[in-house]
């Protein structure tokens, strides 16, 4: 109850931003998974077409634009309550836990094309003549700004994607020590339990 009225009085601090944790890691989350549900769309090369055109070559600069919110959410809100609101984002869970699984999923789907266009090399003179956007997406191209945004964390946490680098910052930055939570070391615990629970699944 404390923390809830310590959100609501640290509003009237948070500046013109009106994103949250909340919001920016869903946005974060649909990117992703549009991108990779796009990708087990591919079952032809007019499907692959359509995917590409509509969502894949749109990543880059979606990412950038949430990017952009991010950093702004990040300057124009207060520090204690980025990481109460972080903290207890169950959407941030999820996409901490989304990450990894995330990960493996672009991996499969990349190698799934990449046998589907080896099959049909053997049946065509060129197949990157006959099957162009599928030739792309099994050599990884136009593919790799999406892996660098799952790409797991070091072994201090540090990762490419903003939120959870954030997140890893929290315990590792000097600059957050003083404005984190007495009770910190059991949110950050919860944290972590509610992120396993979401890799795990109902």
């Amino acid at each position: 109850m404390k923390r809830v009225a310590l959100l609501v009085c640290l509003t009237g601090l948070a500046g013109c931003s009106t994103d949250s944790a909340h919001s920016l890691s869903r946005d974060y989350r649909n990117l992703t998974n549009e991108a990779i549900d796009g990708l087990m769309m591919c079952t032809s090369e007019a499907r692959a077409q359509f995917v590409k055109t509509k969502i894949i070559s749109a990543y880059q600069e979606r990412q950038m634009k949430l990017d952009k919110r991010f950093d702004s959410w990040v300057q124009n809100t207060d520090d204690k309550l980025i990481v109460l609101d972080i903290m207890d984002s169950d959407s941030v869970a999820t996409l901490l836990a989304e990450i990894p699984i995330n990960y493996k999923r672009l991996d499969y789907e990349q190698q799934r094309i990449a046998a589907m266009v080896a099959a049909h090399a053997r049946e065509v003179p060129d197949v990157k003549k006959d099957w162009p956007v599928l030739s792309e997406f099994a050599a990884g191209t136009g593919l790799s700004i999406i892996k660098n945004h799952l790409k797991p964390s070091d072994a201090n946490g540090r990762s490419m994607h903003k939120v959870a680098s954030l997140v890893f910052a929290f315990k590792l930055d000097k600059k957050w020590t003083n404005q984190l939570p007495p009770d910190f070391a059991d949110v950050w615990e919860r944290l972590q339990n509610r992120i396993k629970g979401q890799a795990l699944g109902p």
